[in-house]
């Protein structure tokens, strides 16, 4: 059982990897305006990563990927 608690761990990181790429390399108008209820739903899913998950390592990479929403986000609204 530990070794897919491993697995699972693993593959929240490399989403956590692959939504803090698409964040760096999407429009952010793009990315905000198409991809609305997507990013929401990221944001709730990084979130409670940040909030509730046992691997420090998790934490920390969902912490680094909701700064880096948080930002580009910023950044929209002060262009429009």
């Amino acid at each position: 059982m530990k070794s897919l608690s491993i697995v699972f761990r693993f593959v929240r990181q490399a989403i956590i990897f692959g939504a803090s790429s698409i964040f760096t390399s999407m429009p952010p108008v793009y990315l905000l305006e198409e991809y609305q209820n997507e990013v929401s739903e990221l944001r709730q899913w990084l979130s409670d990563v940040s909030d509730k998950d046992s691997n420090e390592e998790c934490v920390k990479r969902a912490l680094q990927a909701l700064y880096l929403l948080n930002t580009v986000i910023e950044q929209n609204e002060t262009r429009n």
